[in-house]
């Protein structure tokens, strides 16, 4: 990443059109009305290692040169369109829409995808032969591959599945999901508050598969609260459990599953981590596996949010020790209000770059060493961070986020995390003026900035 001169991937024609003034008829007029937002590509990176940005314009995918600028077939779709249409029943058309649909799930070339094609499933990857996984797949809610495409997971019924893909064995990982006790799914309080609107996936695999964590979800205190839904010229009522002031919380539990002997059908009693109960509510705000090893972390804060923990669990001590305590990495207070925290970087040295508000109230970067020492902040004071992606040597990190106390100005920078000679701390990536959104590819070698 530098500041040398980028290279346009989208329509940059925005500074030769006049300024548009924003009027009622600009903005509803149906003849009239100006699209602000405009029609940019779709763009996804491939590659951990030697990454290549690809673009997406009119359901087609093609490499972009990062050195030209140019652009090229892409041969990946059609091998994968190729391996779907030798599926039983899947017609040519809808091989390519799934292949293209595809791509943007993967992460490395050689990755093995869950593609839904009308009521089905299947997996397909360039170097993968496709199979079907359900002809039916109307009640599969949640699905999620493990990160070495070994295990399969859903939720069905408010409960949890996995399949193990080698052995073709479904296991039914809980049976006591109904309409208000929830496992593996995310309630309606839970991923509007916590884990963004329309995430309802409430399990996470480990790095390797062999562990899986979920939350289990109890709403059966919480009252009715009726919903108007305008999705037809009638509308109609939705019921759902939300939660007003004084009411009852979902009262959720962390659990974690061994998975190592799941090919054979057996599977460990889940180990509870933590909980919260009418008389000790708890809120879970985030749950994260090393990409290193088998050891979990994860935050809690109480019902006000006043406080927000960060815990590590280590499976190896799950598998041999009877009662194992979490080791509290971090402990933060506010006299005010805690925000669900954002997802840390692990380091290759097994310690964390935590994003925190806390305490001066803007967002700051923070090391985190073995054991849960804090060391002082490694972003500048006074660069207000909005996200972030960090190298995982710990040397630097790409960040969005301003200067000034501006809802309208985000810029891109490149920040030195390690002290060094001749270093400067912080080195700007974007300079002309307005509200910049990066994707960094996977390498950090490049960025794409989308600005208006």
């Amino acid at each position: 990443l530098t500041t040398e001169p980028c290279i346009a991937v989208g329509d940059d024609q925005a500074d030769a059109k006049a300024p548009v003034e924003l009027t009622l008829e600009s903005l509803y007029q149906p003849q009239k009305k100006v699209d602000f937002d405009g029609k940019l590509p779709q763009v996804h990176w491939i590659g951990s290692s030697d990454s290549r940005l690809f673009i997406k314009r009119s359901d087609q995918w093609r490499e972009f040169d990062l050195a030209t600028g140019t652009e090229q077939d892409w041969p990946l779709v059609e091998q994968i369109a190729e391996r779907l249409g030798k599926l039983d029943g899947l017609k040519e058309d809808a091989a390519q829409s799934a292949a293209v649909s595809a791509v943007s799930k993967l992460k490395e070339f050689d990755d093995t995808v869950v593609v839904r094609i009308g009521q089905s499933l299947a997996l397909v990857g360039a170097e993968t032969p496709a199979r079907w996984m359900t002809r039916d797949a109307s009640q599969w809610g949640n699905v999620g591959l493990d990160p070495t495409a070994r295990r399969l997971a859903y939720t069905r019924d408010g409960d949890l599945f996995v399949i193990d893909l080698a052995a073709d064995r479904t296991i039914r990982l809980t049976n006591d999901g109904s309409d208000t006790l929830l496992d593996g799914v995310l309630d309606w309080t839970y991923q509007e508050e916590i884990f963004g609107r329309g995430n309802y996936r409430g399990y996470w695999f480990s790095h390797d598969g062999n562990w899986l964590a979920m939350l289990q979800i109890d709403i059966s205190a919480i009252p009715e609260y009726m919903l108007s839904k305008a999705s037809s010229a009638r509308g109609r009522g939705v019921t759902r459990r939300y939660p007003k002031v004084g009411d009852p919380i979902p009262q959720a539990s962390l659990r974690v599953w061994d998975l190592r002997d799941l090919s054979s059908g057996q599977v460990p009693p889940f180990r509870t981590i933590e909980g919260s109960t009418p008389d000790h509510q708890r809120v879970i705000t985030g749950v994260w596996w090393s990409p290193h090893e088998a050891t979990m972390v994860y935050a809690i804060s109480d019902r006000q949010q006043s406080w927000r923990e960060l815990k590590r669990v280590e499976t190896e001590r799950l598998a041999v020790e009877q009662a194992v305590s979490p080791t509290l990495l971090l402990r933060e207070v506010s006299p005010t209000w805690v925000e669900p925290p954002a997802a840390p970087t692990w380091l290759a040295d097994g310690n964390l770059i935590w994003k925190s508000e806390l305490p001066t109230g803007s967002y700051r970067l923070y090391h985190i060493g073995d054991g849960g020492r804090v060391t002082a902040p490694v972003s500048p004071e006074g660069l207000r961070i909005a996200t972030s992606t960090v190298d995982p040597g710990g040397s630097f990190a790409v960040i969005t986020g301003n200067t000034d106390r501006d809802a309208v100005t985000r810029h891109a920078y490149r920040v030195a995390l390690a002290a060094g000679p001749n270093r400067d701390p912080v080195t700007p990536l974007t300079k002309r003026d307005g509200w910049h959104q990066v994707r960094v590819s996977p390498d950090l070698r490049w960025m794409v900035d989308q600005f208006s």
